[in-house]
């Protein structure tokens, strides 16, 4: 296995932790190993100045500038630099490099300070820019001010850099991998029958729309849930070797929340039992307050695992509601190893940079989170429903074909996420044509 070997400067001294975090992200990838010798197969200077004995030099002026320490860890205190230096680095036929007179690679942009800043979500910590559920808003983002959303970035830029410090000749330790994932939020196909039945009557009695009445009929009372959506998915899970992770919701009363983990009880361990007979997995759907509240999600992870006899080490948030300082510590103080909660209901792509997952990283205390965070890049309410986008068939399926080419072309792990019910019953041609393509 081939090493490499890092020398900070007096300067750049003080981001130490976040090299350190970067060189995690390289040999959790890439079959390299970071070590103190000088005789290491490649050196790299981050630095000022050029280290004599180096091969490959980079400037932590994108750390400098764009980052601050203090007593309270580490912020973002300035994204233009990083969008500038985004967009330089991605233009086409844009030099990314120059050799110098004695051979050492010099790298115009600080890619360590780059991929520190996509992979850890920094720009997210305190942020004010929420939207009506507190989430963090698209129109925020770094990639996507940068006309970039839907690219790997971090995946595409250190690859290349890979390759170009060892001259091709390191392999990837990761390949490529398929998660698909299925948010429970409704066992039934109602949160209420009582409230459904209303809301059916009103349609016909006081908004005279029948047509909306008859499409709530179809959606809301379908009698034949959960068992409908449930034996198409095992069925063609069965038929093309997948297996799927159920996120299933606990003990809440919250309007946000469905209950049946408290009024369909033996349904619910009918419904995940039969599911466990075929093969597939269980995780946790914490509901709408647990992303900053770890008495909620710990009560509710425990309430799962007493009442189905299972462990769970997955999760997704619902709502996808997630705060990047608190979720992925109260996620990993209770036992939860993967999160699949990264993404944005507006566009399909890679919230954390890459296809592959990375640590969740603690900003205080400057140091890595035992907790993957993996962005799930194919989000059903983002093609379908019209909430979010409006698209043709061709428009979706092309969307959603390129997550996966990146997937692939990167030795990524492709996350899906369909919910169960309605939207697999409507969507299910097209969810097959996706599972056919993966």
């Amino acid at each position: 296995m081939l090493s490499y070997k890092i020398i900070l400067d007096n300067n750049s001294t003080c981001f130490s932790s976040e090299v350190d975090y970067v060189s995690r992200y390289i040999e959790r990838c890439y079959l390299v190993k970071r070590t103190n010798s000088d005789k290491a197969d490649v050196i790299i200077s981050y630095g000022k100045s050029m280290k004599c004995d180096s091969n490959i030099h980079l400037t932590p002026e994108l750390m400098e500038f764009a980052l601050s320490v203090n007593n309270n860890g580490i912020s973002l205190v300035d994204k233009k630099p990083v969008i500038h230096a985004l967009k330089k680095c991605m233009a086409k036929n844009n030099e990314k490099y120059t050799t110098s007179s004695t051979g050492v690679v010099c790298f115009k942009e600080d890619l360590i300070a780059l991929s520190f800043i996509l992979l850890s979500r920094i720009e997210e910590r305190s942020s004010l820019e929420l939207d009506q559920h507190e989430r963090y808003s698209i129109n925020n983002d770094i990639v996507f001010c940068a006309g970039l959303y839907g690219l790997p970035i971090v995946d595409m830029l250190i690859d290349e850099f890979i390759d170009i410090a060892f001259d091709g000749r390191v392999a990837r330790r990761l390949s490529y991998s398929i998660k698909i994932t299925h948010d429970i939020d409704r066992l039934r196909s109602y949160h209420s029958i009582w409230k459904s039945t209303r809301s059916v009557l009103g349609d016909i009695v006081k908004r005279m729309n029948p047509t909306l009445a008859l499409q709530r009929l179809r959606n809301e009372l379908n009698l034949l849930e959960p068992w409908s959506s449930q034996k198409k998915l095992i069925d063609i899970y069965s038929k093309l070797g997948f297996r799927a992770t159920f996120f299933v919701m606990g003990p809440s009363l919250y309007n946000m929340d469905s209950t049946y983990f408290l009024r369909m009880p033996k349904l619910l361990k009918s419904y995940i039992k039969l599911l466990l007979k075929n093969g597939h997995e269980i995780g946790l759907h914490p509901g709408y307050e647990s992303f900053y509240n770890k008495s909620i999600y710990s009560e509710q992870k425990q309430s799962v695992e007493e009442l189905l006899e299972i462990k769970l080490t997955s999760a997704r948030q619902h709502v996808l509601r997630f705060n990047i300082e608190q979720t992925p510590l109260i996620a990993s103080k209770c036992g939860i190893k993967s999160d699949f909660t990264l993404a944005y209901p507006e566009l399909l792509g890679f919230r954390n940079g890459t296809t592959r997952g990375m640590n969740a990283f603690d900003f205080f205390n400057r140091k890595p989170i035992d907790l993957l965070m993996y962005s799930t890049s194919i989000v059903d309410f983002t093609l379908h429903g019209g909430k979010y986008n409006t698209l043709s068939l061709e428009e979706a399926s092309n969307m959603a074909n390129r997550m996966i080419y990146f997937c692939k072309k990167y030795d990524g792990k492709l996350v899906t996420l369909y919910h169960t019910g309605y939207m697999i019953n409507r969507h299910f041609q097209f969810y097959r044509k996706i599972l056919e393509s993966i």
